[in-house]
């Protein structure tokens, strides 16, 4: 932590003593703060000074180095101060006090605010309920998949090319619902949880590979003039799809762990401080929203084009045909749909309006 050169403080021990609730103590501190809080010429920020019995310090000694945990206790509500960024603007004196710059106050207070705004929208019963339908949700699809990998596993004769690829893509999109599961009842902090964040974060990465990598054969089946391909060079495909897919999750989860290493000066990895996940909205939004935008843009496209083939091939059948003939032109579209993943179009467009991404 800075050591300051205080030479004025404010004694908040009278401050907001009336039982305020967590929206009015915004206002409250900030008026009172605005009266009798003087900036000093030595000091880099207006800070308030608050003795031993309003905040209380854990260290976690088993973290190399040791996490830093301040909690300040305002009566009507308490604040947490864990992260660098905070910690730089608080100093705790020879005689315990503990400085804190009016700044990060604002800022730690309206962050109960929003919460305290956040949780009056989301009753209780609401929040079971959708709690409840996303399990399920996902407890049908895992099942979903593991049937599909079973039938695959059954059936010989469906693990072509384009079989193997479903396989994969069913067994990705599997893992990482099992490991986003999982995360979601895993405390944090911990090293365990720090695991599973990334763990989740590079299996959702080699889903979405997948996605592509199905969308991109599927147009080159349409596109491309492509000849029997004997065992061996199925085999050979098949690893050379699989080293590929490993790219895009290696080379992002990789700049993640190093931009928070050399950022938080060895701190930090940028997983599984508040939740068993990337720990910044920011870096959510730049490598999992992101890529997941572009990829399903790519993917969209081919599956235009994958329609428009195929609209064109029937369009010449139909004056041999019979006006009789089943047209199953529309299942078709239908299936191939399913391995573009276009509809997390929709959950990234949710997450955007939602502001949860960016904050």
């Amino acid at each position: 932590m800075t050591i300051f050169n205080f030479t004025t403080f404010v004694d908040t021990e009278n401050l907001c003593t009336e039982n305020f609730t967590n929206v009015d103590i915004v206002t409250c501190f900030e008026s009172d703060m605005k009266n009798i809080v003087y900036i000093n010429e030595l000091t880099s920020c207006s800070y308030v000074r608050l003795n031993t019995t309003q905040y209380q310090v854990v260290v976690d000694e088993k973290a190399v180095p040791p996490n830093v945990t301040i909690t300040i206790d305002f009566k009507v509500t308490k604040i947490k101060i864990t992260e660098n960024r905070d910690l730089i603007m608080v100093n705790v004196d020879t005689n315990e006090n503990l400085d804190v710059c009016v700044a990060l106050l604002d800022r730690k207070l309206k962050e109960v605010k929003d919460t305290a705004r956040l949780a009056d929208h989301c009753k209780e019963t609401l929040c079971m309920v959708e709690n409840i339908l996303t399990l399920l949700c996902f407890l049908i699809s895992i099942v979903c998949l593991l049937l599909t990998l079973l039938t695959y596993c059954m059936f010989p004769v469906l693990r072509t090319n384009a079989g193997v690829n479903n396989m994969f893509l069913s067994f990705s999109l599997l893992s990482a619902q099992v490991s986003l599961m999982i995360s979601a009842y895993t405390s944090a902090p911990s090293i365990l949880c720090k695991l599973i964040g990334v763990m989740t974060h590079f299996l959702w990465l080699w889903n979405f590979s997948w996605n592509f990598i199905c969308s991109f054969n599927m147009v080159r089946v349409f596109t491309v003039s492509m000849g029997m391909n004997n065992q061996r060079d199925m085999t050979h495909g098949t690893w050379k799809w699989l080293s590929g897919s490993f790219i895009l999750p290696v080379l992002v989860v990789s700049a993640v762990l190093t931009y928070n290493h050399f950022t938080s000066q060895g701190r930090e990895f940028g997983y599984g401080n508040e939740q068993c996940y990337i720990d910044s909205p920011l870096l959510i939004g730049i490598t999992v929203a992101a890529p997941l935008f572009v990829i399903t843009l790519i993917n969209v496209s081919f599956f235009l084009v994958a329609v428009y083939k195929i609209y064109s091939v029937r369009r010449l059948q139909s004056d041999f045909l019979p006006s009789t003939a089943p047209d199953f032109t529309m299942t078709i579209y239908i299936k191939l749909s399913t391995v573009t993943g276009m509809f997390w179009i929709v959950a990234v467009l949710a997450e955007f309006s939602d502001n949860k991404i960016f904050g």
